[in-house]
């Protein structure tokens, strides 16, 4: 059956205020100029709203009960969901006060019109039911046949076929002879709806031989002259056709009919029977990519109004096992849940046939395998976080050694330019071979004095450094001063400095001063303390060494840092490192590569 659903909500307070603010004159009310006025097609929302509260106010003050049940139903035609309910409820109350079995039973038929539109189809037929009981007392055949076909289009949703059957066979013979067009309503379309409704029910019972007839039947009907306005209809027999295909087992032949089908329809419905036959025949093709495509119409449905018609259920059975196959975890999840839903909405909603609904689940494994699919993905899903947080940290890495291989190339050019090739490093290195070897036999008998090494000066000593410095309040004499610093370009140019027993009260001695004044000298003059002064010199001369002699750039780090003067390859890497911001093994590995970057 094709049903109009429209939509729109009442607003309570809207009521409430109406009420207060309007006064009705009895003597002057059209309820048709008012009724003309709200079914204006353009009409917008809030106005047909206003319209609709001011209607039934202005009937209630004039007390007329056949205009308050007329204004009930024109306003059920404008809402949905639970407003559309209470409007039902409405007029079956006033259908009950009118009294009359002819009001009452067309209040039930409304009333069942209203619960089938809210997918409430066990309510639907227990109202048209009491509708048909009450008609039969009267001899109004099209109304009875009407509802005839309204009962059987609601069992037909509830599974009951074979009565759904009988009751069509009944009023096809009827509206076939009778099809006028009888106190507004035409009854053509009912003709063309209880013979569409046969031909899926038979379909659906297997009863395949009356069908072609039936759909010829329909055809010829609508090429008549006078019936062109139905050709509307022809895409509903045409799905017919695809849904009879189907139940053959057709399957090629129910795809070309029900895509046609969907392609020809000129209305608003989303016809979703067809897209669940589409699918389905699309499945059973061995085509399931195609019939996922069209089982989506519906989860879209389900998705919007949290139910759809039993029969539909299959499809989503069919979606479960496509993302079981596909092992994707989430959307299986997804689908059983839904199942799990859709068995409580029919368990509720169609208790009637609730136990003769077909289910390839049963709900307890429906219900374990939720259960496991839920541990999988919490699992999963600290799989991925853990996975996320590895892949950030690895990417970091590869930045962070990235930019450390570009600082550290930037660096080793620069190093290599001020360094390798500049024709002098800034010392005297060059008036030695650079072969020359260091020993303590070189030194004056004053360096052997002491036997504190360079990278473990005694704290206190440079704390007494630090301050002596850092006061400025000591004096020296300028020859005294001219003296050590001849001393220190001896001392410099003859690389005693490499002999790794230097200290700081050693070079005094040798340069004929205390340690105060020669640490006030060297902070003074080479703008550093004992300790860097040392360290400065060896590392330059390190520099120097790999520049003028290519064999010293194959020696290790520990028998380099013992030719620069370092007592440790520890102490001279450390140091190196911080001097140059690279290590020496990287220097020595890109001068050897000659790479100047």
């Amino acid at each position: 059956m094709i049903k109009i659903y429209t939509t729109t909500i009442i607003f309570l307070l809207s009521l409430t205020f109406f009420h207060s603010q309007r006064k009705t004159d009895i003597n002057n009310f059209d309820f048709n100029l008012i009724k003309s006025k709200i079914t204006k097609p353009n009409l917008r929302s809030t106005e047909r709203k206003k319209l609709i509260l001011e209607l039934i106010l202005d009937v209630k003050k004039i007390n007329d009960k056949n205009l308050l049940y007329d204004s009930y139903a024109l306003a059920s035609q404008y809402t949905t969901g639970r407003e559309q309910l209470k409007y039902g409820d409405s007029i079956l109350m006033v259908g009950k006060i009118i009294g009359t079995d002819a009001k009452i039973a067309d209040a039930y038929i409304a009333k069942g019109m209203i619960l089938s539109t809210n997918k409430d189809f066990v309510s639907s037929l227990d109202s048209y039911l009491k509708a048909y009981d009450l008609l039969k007392k009267g001899k109004n055949s099209y109304m009875i046949n009407n509802l005839e076909y309204n009962i059987a289009d609601t069992k037909n949703y509830l599974g009951m076929h074979e009565e759904a059957r009988t009751s069509l066979q009944k009023t096809i013979a009827f509206f076939r002879l009778h099809h006028d067009k009888v106190d507004g309503t035409d009854y053509r379309l009912y003709y063309m709806y209880s013979l569409i409704s046969l031909i899926d029910t038979n379909s659906r019972t297997g009863k395949f031989g009356d069908n072609t007839n039936l759909i010829n039947e329909g055809k010829n009907f609508i090429s008549v002259k006078q019936n062109a306005d139905l050709e509307t209809l022809l895409p509903y027999l045409t799905s017919s056709e695809g849904m009879q295909a189907y139940y053959q087992k057709n399957y090629r032949h129910a795809i070309k009919l029900l895509t046609k089908s969907l392609s020809t329809y000129n209305d608003q419905w989303n016809h979703s029977n067809d897209y669940f036959f589409l699918g389905m025949s699309y499945w059973e093709n061995g085509e399931q990519d195609k019939g996922i495509k069209a089982f989506a119409v519906l989860d879209e449905e389900l998705n919007k109004n949290g139910k759809i018609d039993p029969k539909f259920r299959s499809a989503f059975e069919k979606l479960y096992e496509y993302y079981q196959k596909k092992e994707d975890k989430i959307k299986q999840f997804e689908y059983i849940d839904k199942l799990l839903m859709l068995h409580k909405v029919y368990e509720k909603e169609y208790k009637q046939i609730f136990p003769h609904l077909k289910t390839k689940y049963e709900i307890d494994k429906l219900n374990r395998e939720k259960q496991n699919l839920s541990t999988s993905l919490k699992e999963q899903r600290y799989f991925n976080l853990f996975l996320i947080v590895l892949s950030t940290l690895l990417l970091l890495g590869l930045f962070y050694s990235i930019l450390r291989s570009y600082r550290r190339k930037k660096q080793y050019k620069k190093l290599y330019e001020t360094y390798i090739l500049q024709n002098s490093t800034g010392s005297s290195f060059e008036e030695e071979s650079v072969d020359h070897e260091i020993s303590s036999d070189n030194f004056d008998e004053k360096f052997v004095d002491d036997k504190e090494e360079l990278d473990e000066i005694d704290e206190d000593e440079l704390e007494e450094e630090e301050i002596l410095t850092s006061s400025g309040t000591m004096l020296i004499n300028q020859t005294l001063e001219k003296q050590v610093l001849d001393k220190l370009s001896s001392f410099e140019k003859s690389r005693k400095f490499l002999n790794p027993e230097v200290s700081l009260k050693s070079l005094a001695v040798y340069c004929g001063t205390n340690t105060a004044y020669l640490s006030k000298i060297i902070n003074s003059h080479k703008k550093c303390n004992f300790k860097t002064y040392m360290v400065n010199l060896r590392l330059t001369y390190t520099m120097y060494l790999w520049k003028s002699n290519a064999a010293s750039r194959m020696l290790s780090i520990q028998e380099i840092a013992t030719k620069s003067g370092f007592s440790t390859a520890q102490s001279f890497s450390k140091n190196f490192l911080i001097k140059y911001e690279v290590s020496p093994k990287y220097f020595i590995q890109q001068l050897n590569k000659n790479q100047r970057l």
